[in-house]
């Protein structure tokens, strides 16, 4: 019998590099547009989709698709990592100095405690955060829409070991398939 065992580790992007910088990371799933001059990479034929969370019972709830409009004079949290990289400040256009950002996050959990108690309003990916039935909270979608590419990076020029090479020509090969 042979027992795999493998970390799970979250965390943004600069945290990220510098453990696969260290090798305590073999690799690492970003997010969005950054430098990848020190990496091997493999881009994922997914996007991430940008949106709010907001609780349940907003009054953007039955909206299908949320614009820069809608969240004049609301308290904004935007990821860190979109902040330092002023992300949405095109996507916002004349909106974005009427635009409350109360504050930034680096992973999605406390933030949404504070969308869960009306606190705030959270710009973020989808699918990161619990919306089923019964969470309280709700994902709307960006219009215009915004999307981030999927990238899987590794050391550049670090030999992989056989199961972590193994993972990456799997991957490589389910894409090809697609």
């Amino acid at each position: 019998m042979v027992i795999i065992l493998s970390r799970i580790f979250s965390g943004d992007y600069t945290i990220t590099e510098k453990r696969l910088n260290h090798g305590t990371l073999d690799f690492a799933v970003i997010m969005g547009d950054l430098p990848l001059t020190n990496y091997e990479s493999l881009k994922l034929p997914e996007k991430d989709v940008w949106g709010v969370l907001i609780p349940e019972d907003d009054i953007l709830k039955d909206k299908k698709f949320v614009t820069p409009k809608d969240l004049v004079g609301r308290p904004i949290l935007n990821s860190a990592q979109a902040n330092e990289r002023n992300l949405f400040q095109s996507w916002f256009g004349n909106y974005y100095k009427s635009i409350d950002f109360i504050g930034d996050y680096n992973l999605n959990y406390n933030a949404t405690l504070m969308v869960k108690n009306h606190a705030a309003t959270m710009l973020c990916f989808d699918k990161l955060a619990n919306t089923s039935a019964g969470s309280g909270l709700l994902f709307k979608p960006l219009k215009p829409a915004m999307t981030s590419p999927i990238t899987i990076i590794w050391k550049h020029e670090t030999p992989l070991s056989p199961v972590a090479q193994l993972f990456i020509d799997r991957v490589r090969a389910a894409i090809s398939e697609d």
